[in-house]
């Protein structure tokens, strides 16, 4: 059986209201949170094939320590998985190939509602 798991990005900032959406960083709590499922992440030895990373700052910044910690073999930065419609995504998952048996897509808020 083949496994997406959906990590959402770790807390962002609003510091500056000016940054567009994708621009946001993460707030120092947020790069905390990010080290700390890094480390639980490398400790339990969960592994992926593969990483799909928004292409919001928030999203790759939430990857740095995770990639670090557990060297997915592949990661890819796609911005189709930032604010797309349901279809869409379902559509670019579906596309995935078949030798992916263990995903982790690290994805904003909009694309953990579009899956509910």
């Amino acid at each position: 059986m083949k496994t997406l798991d959906l990590l959402r990005h770790a807390k962002s900032s609003w510091k500056d209201r000016g940054l567009d959406d994708l621009d946001r960083p993460l707030n120092k709590r947020g790069r905390e949170t990010a080290k700390t499922m890094a480390a639980h992440l490398r400790r339990a030895k969960i592994t992926f094939d593969l990483v799909l990373c928004s292409t919001a700052g928030r999203a790759k910044q939430t990857l740095e320590p995770i990639a670090k910690a557990i060297k997915p073999p592949r990661v890819v930065f796609e911005s189709r998985i930032y604010g797309v419609a349901q279809p869409e995504l379902l559509k670019y998952l579906r596309g995935l190939p078949e030798t992916v048996e263990c995903a982790l897509m690290i994805v904003t808020i909009q694309v953990c509602m579009i899956l509910r």
